[in-house]
């Protein structure tokens, strides 16, 4: 065999002396040479793709190795600094579970907002949600818990009702088709998410909804935006891109820290951009367009998140918009959503030229997502509503086709190199999350007691160390997983938002915190999620109040106390009595109580 170095890439070979008598070996458009089999050093029985005994120099740091080398990630600290000497400890199938099977709702998510996609920053350290309503329809956090609108429409000043169901505004520059209004300030009435159906004259738009009384105001516009992600080093820049699916002209927004946004120039005729692919070694990020079959261009693609070049549709029967990107191989594989036509994979070497892919087996289904793992070597794909629903491939071109317990509509899918593990999530269903280790064999976990309905997106944060999820409609949008399984990095234990400490060993944890006050209102029911440990009942009739799972949090301690002269019912043992009782508070001003889970039931350990 003749000699060869490892590149930057973990598993790209480039040949110092070529040799003639290994045929396994591929070139990729750079001329690099990729081995699909197993590699040994030092190991003449070699069971994974790589498989060394010695010692290994990674970027200065000698290591001594000996057996499995996974995807290794770099980390990053608060500042953005890669830390790369701070890498996960190897994980049994079992911790990997649990960091799937506890969520943590999280009710500092901006209410009917309607998100839909989500992405990780490791440089910023932040997480940035689309969404479809509200003010600010880019919702950022640090931590998963702590959220905020970033605002990305348009203030229109000085706005008055006027004749014939129209909103006279001083100025409606950069007011565009198909955006929505919000009143932000001033008086009067506009009905939340009103669409603008047209633009009079240049100052006047027409409204769908009866606009009474508005004086003197301040409207929100923006567009509904649905697709975001984070590109490292994209001309030298990281960029969060993001898309908006209502509107012309300028439906690619990006954001160098994840609060100011610029809007970007879409080519004429690419409407509906909707999700995102991005290739590091290329440096060029990739865009699929929503709406039907058969429209064209299908793509649009940008070395610089600024200037945006369409590509044709190669099938103009079906519809693609998912991608995916594979650093080893070398290749965009992007899976149709719907369409007639057979062909429901398209694969590219840049994004621009595409080769169809013929999946007959399943010429009716609908694709939702794809994703490809390095440390598998394989692309996963979802296909909605069926059986089989999951197929992977590594190369592409050929395809194994396996399914979840459930035929249900899995919408997305994210893959965690550092737990080593596929994720899915549905629309809907009772269990609405998938897991998998090897893409073949998948479980599924009931997660609605922790987010209500139609699933959308879902990150992974190497650096905080779980995953970040949301759904579009109801009370409960965001929950993160567990960090019962995290392993322990130099990050996450000292330098997170969570726990860290400072040159001169000051240490700041925040769970020593018992967290500020949270009032509670309401006419019927009220609820304290995980987290709310003192809690001011404000209620305006007597209420049912749910509390977090006592057999999932023993020992918290939850303290409650009583605002207004209604009851408060929850199910708990009586402190005098030790017996199960339904009253919580009484319906008496200033009273109080502090209840104590025993892993079963909550205690009432004290109060009045």
């Amino acid at each position: 065999m003749s000699s060869f170095r490892i590149s930057q890439r973990a598993t790209t070979f480039v040949p110092l002396i070529t040799s003639s008598n290994i045929p396994a070996w591929q070139p990729d458009v750079s001329n690099n040479i990729y081995y699909f089999g197993n590699v040994g050093v030092n190991n003449v029985n070699p069971q994974n793709a790589v498989d060394i005994c010695g010692n290994i120099n990674i970027l200065s740091q000698t290591t001594d190795i000996c057996g499995n080398i996974y995807g290794i990630t770099p980390y990053y600290n608060s500042a953005g600094t890669p830390i790369n000497n701070s890498f996960y400890p190897g994980l049994s199938s079992a911790n990997a579970e649990k960091a799937v099977s506890i969520w943590q709702s999280r009710a500092g998510f901006p209410l009917s907002s309607n998100p839909n996609r989500s992405a990780w920053s490791p440089q910023l350290v932040l997480f940035a949600v689309t969404a479809e309503q509200g003010i600010g329809r880019i919702i950022t956090t640090p931590d998963g818990i702590n959220w905020t609108r970033q605002t990305t429409g348009i203030n229109l000043t000085n706005c008055n009702n006027g004749a014939g169901n129209l909103i006279t505004c001083t100025s409606t520059t950069g007011l565009t088709s198909g955006m929505s209004i919000n009143l932000v300030s001033g008086t009067g009435s506009v009905p939340s998410l009103t669409t603008v159906s047209g633009i009079i004259d240049g100052l006047t738009f027409q409204t769908n909804n009866t606009v009474t009384g508005l004086s003197n105001s301040t409207l929100n516009a923006d567009s509904q935006y649905f697709g975001i992600i984070w590109c490292q080093d994209l001309s030298g820049i990281g960029y969060f891109i993001a898309s908006r699916t209502t509107g012309t002209g300028t439906q690619i927004v990006t954001s160098t820290n994840g609060s100011t946004w610029t809007a970007r120039t879409t080519p004429s005729g690419f409407d509906d951009p909707y999700v995102f692919s991005y290739s590091p070694s290329l440096k060029r990020v990739i865009c699929g367009r929503g709406g039907s079959s058969s429209i064209d261009p299908s793509f649009m693609y940008s070395n610089n998140g600024i200037t945006w070049t369409t590509v044709s549709n190669p099938v103009p029967e079906n519809f693609y918009f998912e991608s995916a990107w594979s650093d080893e191989l070398g290749l965009f594989c992007s899976v149709a959503f719907s369409g007639t036509s057979t062909k429901k994979v398209i694969l590219s070497r840049d994004g621009i030229t595409w080769t169809p892919v013929d999946i007959s087996a399943n010429v009716s289904n609908s694709y939702s997502v794809v994703r490809w793992s390095s440390e598998l070597g394989i692309f996963c794909a979802l296909i909605r509503n069926t059986t089989p629903n999951v197929m992977i491939s590594s190369d592409g071109v050929n395809w194994q086709f396996y399914s979840t317990p459930s035929p249900i509509n899995y919408r997305n899918l994210v893959w965690s190199p550092q737990l080593r593990i596929f994720v899915a999530i549905s629309e809907s269903g009772t269990n609405r999350l998938a897991y998998s280790y090897d893409g073949k064999i998948w479980a599924e976990k009931d997660i609605s007691g922790y987010i209500d309905s139609n699933l959308r997106g879902i990150s992974w944060s190497p650096e905080l160390g779980f995953f970040c999820l949301n759904g579009q409609t109801g009370t409960n949008v965001v929950a993160t997983s567990t960090f019962k399984a995290r392993p322990p990095t130099s990050y996450n234990f000292f330098d997170s938002s969570f726990n860290n400490i400072n040159e001169v060993g000051m240490w700041t944890f925040q769970s020593f915190s018992r967290g500020v006050p949270v009032t509670k209102s309401g006419s019927s029911t009220i609820t304290v999620n995980p987290g709310e440990n003192w809690i001011i009942c404000a209620t305006s009739a007597d209420v049912s109040c749910n509390l977090p799972s006592a057999s999932l949090y023993p020992g918290l301690e939850i303290t409650l106390k009583n605002n207004a002269s209604f009851r408060i019912d929850a199910t708990v043992l009586s402190r005098t009595t030790n017996q199960i009782t339904g009253t919580l508070l009484p319906n008496t001003i200033g009273s109080w109580v502090t209840i104590v889970s025993n892993g079963t039931n909550w205690n009432v350990e004290n109060g009045t």
